[in-house]
């Protein structure tokens, strides 16, 4: 364990991607299925949500479609999210349940990736877009989202106000332009230090963290995430990720 340490003033940081990219207010109610020692979900679940004055929807249990399905339809969210493989597994649901989720006006997504054969049928079946996000337990709060109406499927979307980011090769110099390179952030609500001071001298410099995650950015400034930065291989001269082959399958 890294034992990530954060400072209460970047929990006041809370509810950063609700107001920006979802414009949350008094009116907006979420539905959640992310657990609370989530950072996603104790953010965009809880913190997030009673900082902007919203109202969010709890639950015990772990999750499953049907049960989605009947707190949509009880408590009529504007806001759902849910790691991808739960979207996933809405679709399995006859039509005439998951007609519920056409209520929903905005749903989100983080924590893995969501695959564009998923997005695509989504959008087919319920009509709405799923917009995803990128953030980190270090970081707090999320660092990129698709925004509405402007969502590019296939990327985690743009940098959040106050976000900075860039990419760097193993040996620390700056990626060659159009390259997918090492993603290092620095943020409003960064946190201050691993409990292991090892870790925290190699991933923590001068503001800036580590993710350790490959990414490239294109030149409209949406970041896509090429999985973990060990994994990549290059074949016959072009970088090559695992995910891609994922993609090829489900598609």
């Amino acid at each position: 364990p890294k034992g990530i340490l954060h400072s209460h003033a970047n929990a006041a940081h809370a509810g950063k991607l609700l107001r920006e990219v979802i414009r949350a207010d008094e009116r907006t109610v979420v539905l959640g299925t992310s657990k609370l020692f989530f950072a996603f979900g104790l953010d965009n679940g809880f913190l997030g949500v009673l900082s902007c004055g919203a109202a969010t929807i709890l639950n015990e249990g772990w999750p499953e479609p049907g049960e989605i399905v009947d707190q949509v339809l009880r408590h009529r969210p504007t806001l759902f999210f849910a790691v991808p493989s739960l979207f996933r597994r809405l679709l399995a649901l006859p039509p005439e349940r998951l007609a519920a989720m056409k209520t929903v006006p905005r749903n989100l997504t983080a924590g893995e990736r969501l695959p564009e054969a998923v997005e695509a049928e989504w959008r087919a079946k319920v009509g709405t877009e799923i917009l995803v996000a990128h953030g980190m337990s270090e970081t707090f709060c999320n660092t990129f989202c698709n925004f509405p109406g402007r969502s590019r499927p296939g990327t985690c979307g743009e940098a959040l106000a106050g976000v900075e980011a860039k990419l760097l090769d193993a040996g620390g110099n700056p990626a060659p332009p159009g390259e997918p390179g090492i993603l290092w952030i620095r943020h409003p609500s960064l946190a201050l230090r691993y409990s292991n001071p090892e870790a925290t001298a190699r991933l923590f410099r001068d503001g800036w963290f580590c993710t350790g995650d490959g990414f490239s950015v294109d030149a409209d400034g949406y970041w896509t995430h090429q999985g973990r930065a060990d994994e990549l291989v290059k074949v016959a001269g072009q970088w090559v990720k695992p995910m891609a082959l994922e993609e090829a399958v489900l598609g």
